[in-house]
């Protein structure tokens, strides 16, 4: 396993100041956690912070993030990869769990969601993890729809595909991975981090839609996004929310390229989870700058600009303006 090269990890004095600039907040059990805006971290409590998954918080830091007045979690995995992720998961104590329709939410232009089964243990206390008057939420948004998956599917050639299908059907038997690892090998991996993210600006418009829309109730602010590391699905929603905030595009390459360097403590972790157990190459747990540079050059080729992307997923010039408003609190 290689070791991270960012220019900002051979000066320490230099990656401390930076640190210091992009709002970290030590949380150790959750890396990878900052403001997003403001974004200095040191004057005033943040409307929105950025993190990996949440699931393994400790009682030090979860007290930390709740003197923050966390409103609600946007959380871009599945109530399937919600349930399978370890940890005792405290902040189902305080959010009530939600799973987020949100091909309804893009047709209707109002968040949909029900109620999450995420646990027996959780449906059979009195208090469950949903509760209709509590006004906090954990809203779990699947970024990988069954179109998705299908859409990837169909890239392969035939004789892949049929291959692939025996995989599938071993690890519906067995509940394995080869299935996933065949289509990373042999599609994925070639491909490249960069296509994936731009699978996911096209693919998964429904899930940044409703992301968006979500954070432009100011009921639920302040909020935090993440993911399963909190570099990808949220390194894009981030880059997006970033543009409409006006920041410039160098520093939203530099904010993601971020991740590299907060991951380090669990970057053991994060290669056992991507690399050992799906045999992704390792260039998908890494962060480089040219991976958000090739992202937001592919969007400005193809929609001119990132307010160009947006308006063709519904979220319109008003949206922007009202989302921009509530995030800076005026």
């Amino acid at each position: 396993m290689s070791t991270p090269s960012l220019s900002i990890m051979a000066d320490g004095d230099r990656a401390g100041s930076l640190l210091a600039e992009s709002g970290v907040i030590n949380l150790v059990s959750m890396p990878n956690f900052r403001q997003v805006y403001p974004d200095n971290g040191t004057k005033s409590k943040g409307r929105l912070y950025r993190s990996s998954r949440p699931d393994v918080i400790v009682d030090e830091d979860y007290e930390k993030l709740r003197e923050l007045g966390i409103r609600s979690v946007i959380d871009f995995r599945s109530v399937s990869e919600y349930k399978r992720a370890t940890g005792e998961k405290k902040l189902d104590r305080d959010f009530s769990i939600v799973a987020v329709n949100v091909k309804a939410s893009r047709q209707s232009g109002k968040v949909k969601y029900k109620p999450a089964k995420v646990s027996k243990k959780n449906a059979e206390k009195k208090n469950s993890a949903y509760d209709a008057a509590n006004p906090k939420r954990h809203f779990l948004i699947n970024f990988y729809s069954a179109n998705y998956i299908w859409q990837v599917y169909n890239r392969a050639p035939l004789h892949k595909r049929l291959i692939s299908l025996i995989y599938l059907m071993c690890d519906l038997i067995f509940r394995t991975d080869h299935f996933v690892r065949y289509y990373a090998r042999n599609v994925l991996n070639d491909a490249g981090l960069v296509a994936n993210y731009i699978d996911m600006v096209e693919m998964s418009k429904n899930q940044i839609y409703t992301a968006l829309k979500i954070l432009t109730d100011e009921t639920n602010l302040p909020a935090v996004v993440n993911c399963a590391h909190g570099k990808d699905r949220t390194g894009i929603v981030v880059a997006v929310i970033q543009s409409i905030l006006g920041k410039p595009r160098e520093e939203i390459i530099k904010d993601y390229s971020l991740s590299q360097t907060l991951l380090i403590p669990v970057r053991s972790r994060i290669y056992k989870e991507i690399v050992t157990r799906y045999e992704f190459a390792e260039d998908f747990i890494n962060s480089e700058p040219k991976t958000m540079d090739g992202l937001l050059s592919y969007i400005n080729k193809k929609y001119g600009s990132m307010e160009g992307y947006l308006e063709s997923i519904g979220f319109n010039q008003e949206d922007q303006a009202k989302l921009k408003k509530v995030l800076m609190g005026n």
